[in-house]
């Protein structure tokens, strides 16, 4: 698979996982308690359906940098992403492409 079109997927599962975070409004706890709810894996495998549980807060502090996206450990590409932070439950990687298109799929920009 090219590395365009993991890019393409991985802004289509971030795009998703904005809609599941609105969702949580309103209905989640404070955005700093320790509550976990159900995102999908940003990886680019296009079939992947895996869930990554995130607080609110660590979700916010993936989507704070455009480049950065939350992934199931071992589902990162090492030739077009480096680690920037693990846990148990998931990694955050950083994709190393042009950061102008990353800001163009970016759903906050």
């Amino acid at each position: 698979m090219s590395l365009s079109r993991v890019a393409a997927n991985q802004a289509l599962f971030r795009q998703i996982n904005e809609r599941i975070e609105e969702k949580t409004e309103g209905i989640a706890s404070e955005p700093d308690t320790p509550e976990l709810w159900e995102f999908l894996c940003e990886c680019g495998a296009e079939n992947c359906v895996e869930h990554v549980q995130l607080s609110i807060a660590e979700y916010e502090s993936v989507r704070a940098d455009p480049t950065h996206f939350v992934l199931l450990p071992g589902h990162e590409l090492p030739e077009a992403e480096v680690i920037q932070s693990e846990n148990e439950r998931f990694i955050v990687v950083e994709k190393i492409v042009e950061e102008t298109e990353l800001e163009r799929t970016h759903p906050r920009r």
